[in-house]
């Protein structure tokens, strides 16, 4: 996943990461690369990774990119990217774009109530939550933000000021809890934390 963004604004998080010659920042959760691209004349998610050529869809609003050799190491307390949220105004016709280019059939559908909705698709241990909502922008669905699981989300967040991190709260998944990092952080995109799901946390 490439996020075009400030680099110094992840790294003062203390996050564990890598920086290339080029500038680019990497970050990695258990097998899945988050890199921070300053370069970009845009601000957010622009590009996902996968192992091979994945034609581009104009209605996912997303590039496609063959994903580079992960960094040399991990943060170990990231144990990997839960979801991916995309935003549009078409919960039907984003869904059926993902379904057609990824190969990804939509799992189900919630009802959130006033007029939300959220259709659900697993990209290998990736999360791909749509959401439509009223009043969305017209045209390609926009990615909103990223979902890190973690081992400890206490740990985790306890030196974040409260103008950079939510304090840790009951998660839609009954028995998780997430952060979401504030505007005061200052990244390009949205960023949240959860505990892990319990069989994870419980194995066996």
């Amino acid at each position: 996943m490439i996020v075009a963004d400030d680099v110094s604004r992840w790294q003062a998080l203390g996050l564990v990461g890598s920086t290339n010659p080029d500038g680019r920042w990497h970050c990695l959760a258990n097998g899945v690369a988050v890199t921070v691209d300053p370069r970009a004349d845009v601000r957010g998610i622009v590009a996902w990774g996968f192992d091979t050529s994945v034609e581009s869809h104009p209605d996912i609003g997303i590039a496609f990119a063959v994903a580079e050799p992960p960094p040399p190491f991990a943060d170990d307390r990231l144990l990997g990217v839960d979801h991916v949220v995309l935003m549009t105004d078409s919960l039907d016709r984003t869904c059926g774009a993902v379904e057609q280019v990824l190969g990804a059939p939509l799992k189900r559908v919630r009802e959130v109530g006033g007029g939300v909705r959220q259709g659900f698709h697993r990209l290998g241990d990736v999360i791909l939550e749509v959401v439509e909502r009223p009043g969305a922008t017209p045209g390609p669905a926009s990615c909103w933000g990223l979902v890190f699981t973690v081992t400890d989300l206490d740990a985790l967040v306890a030196p974040w000021d409260e103008d950079l991190v939510s304090g840790p709260r009951d998660a839609v998944q009954p028995g998780r809890r997430i952060a979401s990092l504030r505007q005061g952080a200052g990244l390009a995109t949205a960023v949240a934390f959860m505990t892990p799901h319990r069989s994870v946390e419980s194995p066996g």
